[in-house]
């Protein structure tokens, strides 16, 4: 971003139990019945992927058949 010519332009990240839910919603919305979660080995990528895997074992509605992280 220009903070010239934006001065007052600014980006946020939502936390990744923001996007957690927001992903648990997409899986709901399709009906998903099992995923394959890829994520990155950094704090973006693990917190958001431990999000999504923890809320899969503890609601039960879909199920995380593969998981891998991608290494740096």
């Amino acid at each position: 971003s220009d903070k010239e010519t934006y001065p007052y332009f600014f980006r946020t990240c939502p936390s990744d139990a923001l996007q957690g839910q927001v992903w648990m919603s997409i899986i709901k919305h399709f009906g998903w019945e099992a995923i394959g979660l890829i994520s990155t080995n950094d704090a973006y990528g693990s917190g958001a992927g431990t999000v999504v895997s923890n809320a899969a074992t503890a609601l039960s509605t879909f199920a995380v058949n593969y998981s891998d992280c991608i290494l740096d």
